[in-house]
């Protein structure tokens, strides 16, 4: 994730979270992944069984993935829930068919003047 302050659209994230607000946001999501990410061996053992295994030795990474995709959406609803949400912002996990990322969005809430 990037912090740019010069990019301008009409509601920017820097009008709703510092700098040093989004780079602690940032650092509990990767410190959340790195506790729950598997180890390189983990991964290279499924990669080497798996010709003897006819690819079930793939499930132990996968499962200790899976793991760090649950950790993840954990975080991200806590930060809505407590920071972001207070702050009309809105971070979600989003998932493609071979690749994932974070937005994080502006909340357009007529309702609240704050959020506009």
């Amino acid at each position: 994730m990037v912090y740019n302050p010069t990019y301008n659209p009409e509601n920017k994230v820097v009008n709703h979270l510092t700098k040093d607000e989004f780079f602690y946001l940032v650092n509990n999501i990767n410190d959340t992944l790195r506790a729950y990410w598997p180890c390189n061996a983990t991964i290279w053992i499924g990669y080497l069984l798996a010709p003897f295994t006819l690819g079930l030795s793939f499930l132990l990474p996968n499962l200790c993935i899976s793991d760090a995709k649950i950790g993840l959406i954990k975080v991200i609803e806590r930060q809505n829930r407590i920071k972001l949400n207070d702050r009309c912002l809105n971070l979600r996990y989003v998932q493609g068919w071979s690749t994932s990322w974070l937005e994080l969005s502006v909340r357009h809430e007529p309702s609240e003047s704050r959020c506009e």
